[in-house]
């Protein structure tokens, strides 16, 4: 799994994406491991929701940051793409 860190915004994005990959797997841990683990370290299905929520929107910046990287955007452009930004939230 990739770790969070303090540097790059987008890492959250990673572990989360990275987790949905190994859903399956994870909950198979949980539960093979379920006498050795306290109920918080766990994943419900409550967590797996809430996770699916902040995807979403961290799937949103991560677009929009693809979308504004480089040279030759103009300010319309980017207002374009902010108002998008704005009215997905």
């Amino acid at each position: 799994l990739v770790a969070d860190n303090n540097i790059c915004w987008n890492s959250v994005f990673l572990m989360i994406e990275r987790t949905f990959k190994f859903r399956e797997a994870i909950n198979f841990f949980c539960a093979v491991k379920r006498d050795g683990l306290a109920y918080n370290d766990t994943l419900s299905n409550e967590d797996w929701l809430m996770l699916a929520e902040i995807y979403i929107i961290l799937r949103l910046f991560v677009i929009v940051t693809k979308i504004l990287e480089g040279n030759g955007l103009t300010i319309p452009s980017i207002i374009y793409v902010l108002y998008l930004l704005f009215n997905s939230l």
